[in-house]
């Protein structure tokens, strides 16, 4: 089984009192995940650990995070970025999964501690494309990725990984 396209990521519910998402430069440095994803809404989920490293570049004001997660049986890689546009509140980027369809540009909205991104994808080999949400939940230090599929008129949380230092 495929896990989910967009493997991130924030937990539904605030990790910490909320605060405003001020820097990205709070997710620089090493982390460690787990948690769950699934493929598809409906399918079985699967327990998913992962380490990233977060670098950011204080002169573009750009934090990438590159890692690998793996679940039962496989491993894949994290590859990503994220910058602030010139609009307060307002992210673009590149995000990939380790197990799914390549990478895609996400674009996101802040509030309090948490970017909601939205994204849409193609799978390489259906050609079908999907929408997607994901959210970061930030605090000092712990930060959690959440996805879900964007198709229904309910969202359908397909993973949620909660990372600590």
């Amino acid at each position: 089984m495929r896990l989910p396209i967009i493997v991130v990521l924030a937990c539904l519910m605030p990790l910490t009192p909320a605060r405003a998402v001020d820097s990205l430069e709070a997710l620089a440095g090493k982390w460690t995940g787990s948690g769950w994803a699934r493929e598809a809404a409906g399918s079985e989920r699967e327990s998913v650990r992962c380490k990233v490293t977060g670098t950011y570049r204080k002169d573009i004001e750009r934090l990438t995070l590159t890692g690998k997660c793996a679940s039962p049986g496989r491993t894949g890689r994290i590859d990503g970025f994220v910058e602030p546009l010139e609009k307060a509140g307002r992210y673009t980027g590149r995000w990939s999964n380790p197990f799914g369809a390549g990478s895609t540009m996400v674009n996101g909205v802040s509030r309090d501690n948490t970017i909601t991104f939205r994204y849409r994808v193609r799978d390489p080999k259906t050609e079908e494309t999907s929408d997607g949400i994901m959210l970061w939940t930030i605090s000092p230090d712990r930060f959690a990725i959440a996805s879900a599929d964007a198709n229904s008129r309910t969202p359908v949380t397909l993973s949620e990984i909660e990372f600590s230092r």
